[in-house]
């Protein structure tokens, strides 16, 4: 929750006001999803790498029209998260998607 916050306050002059994140798998690779649709992405992922650590910053950050939903349990909705992957040109490997 807190990365999110962090990503909603680099974000906000570029319009993303809505954003999940995900870890996924053994590798615990950081993944977002921002909203909306067309927010630029490229813009906040130039502001994070250049001020962030590393292992901060999300390996892939996309933007949706909708963002995956979370379960009772804040385990993500791992197929809508890969849809906005895959529809990126991004994707991800086996392994579930969990809140971090």
């Amino acid at each position: 929750a807190q990365l999110e916050r962090r990503l909603l306050e680099v974000g906000a002059d570029l319009g993303i006001s809505a954003v999940t994140v995900a870890q996924r798998g053994p590798d615990r690779q950081l993944c977002a999803c921002v909203y909306p649709e067309g927010a630029d992405v490229e813009a906040l992922k130039g502001r994070i790498t250049e001020t962030w650590d590393e292992w901060d910053v999300p390996l892939h950050i996309v933007a949706g029209a909708t963002l995956p939903s979370r379960d009772s349990k804040g385990t993500i909705d791992e197929a809508h998260f890969e849809r906005l992957l895959s529809a990126s040109g991004s994707s991800l490997t086996s392994g579930s998607l969990s809140r971090s």
